[in-house]
């Protein structure tokens, strides 16, 4: 990911992208030799995008044109090797059809993130949520500054809200107080990895939505009362 001299656009380049795939399926050529193909192999695919700012705090981005995909090779293993020999005597056709259809992948692509686009320009209190513990527990995945990129790093931190939200039309009575993070943890200096920082504000968040289905917590057990009320005998006072 590169910013382009001279502009607010942002190149982000996924490359050397191999696809191993499993194919169940039937080709029919000339109507009656059915093609068997059973592995689809794609080396070394690239997928390009750029991403201009479409507001002053440089968090909200758009598509402006569209992803190209490039394709270093293609592998058709068929299910017997008379099929084999007649994909590789048909090789460069089959490339040549292949790379004809990538512009098409590309739309598709573009159609895709034209999608988040509106997402984005119509963006409301819970556009970005994701229910990652069911409906009724809706994590904020809003980015609240944009990504840090410092050239020659070859790091990318992103920062996101990370609260869980109070659901659409539900009713939380407790009024619990979530604390905004005030102190960001160092990241360990380790190449090739991703690392994910969780504050105590997202824990207070999740039991504050949680909270009128975990409290009052009720134990009702006669050994285990005792025990407590041995242990802090103030309890009964």
């Amino acid at each position: 990911m590169q910013y382009i001299p001279g502009t607010d656009k942002v190149h982000l380049r996924i490359s050397e992208i191999d696809l191993i795939t499993d194919i169940n399926a039937e080709l029919y050529g000339l109507h009656f030799i059915p093609f068997k193909a059973s592995h689809v192999n794609v080396t070394n695919m690239t997928i390009d995008f750029i991403f201009q700012s479409t507001s002053n705090d440089s968090v909200h981005w758009e598509l402006v044109e569209t992803a190209n995909v490039t394709i270093g090779k293609v592998d058709i293993e068929m299910s017997n090797s008379f099929l084999n020999w007649c994909v590789k005597l048909m090789s460069g056709t089959i490339n040549k059809v292949i790379q004809d259809f990538l512009p098409k992948v590309g739309d598709v692509v573009y159609e895709e993130v034209q999608k988040l686009n509106k997402m984005v320009a119509g963006e409301g209190p819970y556009t970005f949520d994701v229910n990652t513990m069911g409906k009724d527990f809706p994590l904020n995945l809003t980015m609240t500054t944009a990504p840090e990129m410092k050239e020659g790093s070859y790091l990318i931190k992103m920062f996101f809200d990370g609260l869980f939200d109070v659901p659409q039309n539900m009713n939380i009575t407790n009024d619990w107080k979530v604390k905004k993070n005030t102190e960001m943890p160092p990241r360990f200096p380790h190449s090739h990895s991703e690392q994910f920082i969780i504050h105590q504000s997202m824990i207070n968040s999740a039991l504050k939505v949680a909270d009128n289905a975990l409290f009052p917590f009720v134990l009702d057990d006669q050994n285990v009362t005792s025990q407590l009320l041995q242990a802090f005998p103030e309890i009964t006072k």
